[in-house]
Protein backbone atom coordinates (compact mmCIF):
# COMPACT_ATOMS: atom_id res chain seq x y z
CA UNK A 1 0.00 0.00 0.00
CA UNK A 2 1.36 3.63 -0.69
CA UNK A 3 2.60 5.10 2.26
CA UNK A 4 0.88 8.68 0.85
CA UNK A 5 -2.78 7.19 0.91
CA UNK A 6 -1.84 6.23 4.77
CA UNK A 7 -0.91 9.59 5.15
CA UNK A 8 -3.71 10.91 3.63
CA UNK A 9 -6.42 8.72 5.51
CA UNK A 10 -4.41 10.20 8.78
CA UNK A 11 -5.11 13.42 8.17
CA UNK A 12 -8.69 12.71 7.70
CA UNK A 13 -9.24 11.08 10.43
CA UNK A 14 -7.10 14.26 12.71
CA UNK A 15 -9.44 16.81 11.03
CA UNK A 16 -12.83 14.95 11.89
CA UNK A 17 -11.46 14.31 15.06
CA UNK A 18 -10.74 18.16 15.78
CA UNK A 19 -14.26 19.22 14.03
CA UNK A 20 -16.00 17.00 16.18
CA UNK A 21 -14.38 18.24 19.13
CA UNK A 22 -14.85 21.83 18.71
CA UNK A 23 -18.66 20.97 18.56
CA UNK A 24 -20.75 21.68 21.80
CA UNK A 25 -23.94 19.56 22.14
CA UNK A 26 -26.63 21.64 23.18
CA UNK A 27 -27.31 20.28 26.61
CA UNK A 28 -23.43 21.84 26.60
CA UNK A 29 -24.53 24.96 25.75
CA UNK A 30 -27.60 25.47 28.14
CA UNK A 31 -25.17 24.66 30.80
CA UNK A 32 -22.79 27.17 29.55
CA UNK A 33 -25.63 29.52 29.14
CA UNK A 34 -26.86 28.89 33.18
CA UNK A 35 -23.93 29.42 34.02
CA UNK A 36 -23.28 32.87 32.27
CA UNK A 37 -26.68 33.97 33.50
CA UNK A 38 -25.53 33.14 37.11
CA UNK A 39 -22.69 35.50 36.71
CA UNK A 40 -19.85 33.55 35.26
CA UNK A 41 -16.84 35.18 34.09
CA UNK A 42 -16.42 35.08 30.14
CA UNK A 43 -12.35 34.39 29.51
CA UNK A 44 -11.08 34.67 25.86
CA UNK A 45 -7.60 33.07 25.71
CA UNK A 46 -6.59 34.47 22.26
CA UNK A 47 -4.08 36.56 21.86
CA UNK A 48 -5.09 41.21 22.51
CA UNK A 49 -4.89 40.93 18.96
CA UNK A 50 -7.48 38.48 18.29
CA UNK A 51 -9.25 39.77 21.09
CA UNK A 52 -9.60 43.18 19.43
CA UNK A 53 -10.89 42.23 16.64
CA UNK A 54 -13.66 40.99 17.87
CA UNK A 55 -15.11 39.31 21.06
CA UNK A 56 -17.55 37.87 23.34
CA UNK A 57 -19.56 40.93 24.58
CA UNK A 58 -19.11 40.71 28.59
CA UNK A 59 -15.68 38.41 27.79
CA UNK A 60 -12.22 39.36 29.43
CA UNK A 61 -8.82 38.77 27.32
CA UNK A 62 -6.28 36.32 29.32
CA UNK A 63 -4.17 35.03 26.27
CA UNK A 64 -3.30 31.60 27.26
CA UNK A 65 0.42 31.97 27.90
CA UNK A 66 -0.97 34.06 30.86
CA UNK A 67 -3.52 32.17 32.56
CA UNK A 68 -1.17 31.21 35.19
CA UNK A 69 -0.87 35.15 36.50
CA UNK A 70 -5.10 35.34 36.79
CA UNK A 71 -5.61 31.30 38.30
CA UNK A 72 -5.94 32.78 42.21
CA UNK A 73 -7.85 35.96 41.13
CA UNK A 74 -10.24 33.51 39.14
CA UNK A 75 -10.04 30.67 42.08
CA UNK A 76 -10.70 33.23 44.91
CA UNK A 77 -13.85 34.91 43.19
CA UNK A 78 -15.64 32.01 43.39
CA UNK A 79 -17.63 32.27 40.10
CA UNK A 80 -17.76 30.02 37.75
CA UNK A 81 -15.02 30.51 34.20
CA UNK A 82 -16.22 29.84 30.79
CA UNK A 83 -12.97 29.79 28.36
CA UNK A 84 -12.77 29.97 24.56
CA UNK A 85 -10.84 30.56 21.80
CA UNK A 86 -10.50 30.31 17.91
CA UNK A 87 -10.66 26.73 17.29
CA UNK A 88 -10.89 25.61 20.90
CA UNK A 89 -7.30 24.01 21.41
CA UNK A 90 -6.36 26.94 23.53
CA UNK A 91 -9.29 26.85 25.61
CA UNK A 92 -8.93 23.06 26.55
CA UNK A 93 -5.66 24.01 27.73
CA UNK A 94 -6.75 26.68 29.73
CA UNK A 95 -9.58 24.97 31.29
CA UNK A 96 -6.65 22.61 32.10
CA UNK A 97 -4.57 24.61 33.90
CA UNK A 98 -7.72 26.45 35.54
CA UNK A 99 -8.74 23.27 37.20
CA UNK A 100 -5.86 22.22 38.11
CA UNK A 101 -4.81 25.66 39.76
CA UNK A 102 -8.15 24.74 41.58
CA UNK A 103 -10.65 26.84 39.87
CA UNK A 104 -13.79 25.05 40.72
CA UNK A 105 -16.16 25.58 37.90
CA UNK A 106 -14.27 25.88 34.48
CA UNK A 107 -16.85 25.28 31.75
CA UNK A 108 -14.85 24.89 28.13
CA UNK A 109 -17.42 26.80 25.20
CA UNK A 110 -14.63 25.83 22.88
CA UNK A 111 -14.83 28.41 19.98
CA UNK A 112 -15.52 32.10 19.97
CA UNK A 113 -18.28 30.59 17.04
CA UNK A 114 -19.84 28.78 19.60
CA UNK A 115 -20.38 31.67 21.89
CA UNK A 116 -22.29 33.76 19.23
CA UNK A 117 -25.30 31.57 19.49
CA UNK A 118 -25.37 32.56 23.47
CA UNK A 119 -27.72 34.82 25.47
CA UNK A 120 -24.69 37.15 26.38
CA UNK A 121 -25.13 40.80 27.99
CA UNK A 122 -25.03 42.83 25.07
CA UNK A 123 -21.88 45.21 24.58
CA UNK A 124 -20.35 45.64 27.57
CA UNK A 125 -16.52 44.95 27.41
Amino acid sequence: MDLSILWILFVAVLVIWKVRGMRRSPQQLATIQAAIDAGAVLLDVRSAAEFDAGHLPGARNVPVGRIGGAVAELRQSGRPVVVYCASGTRAGMAARMLRSGGVAVVLDLGTFRAGQSLRLAGGKD
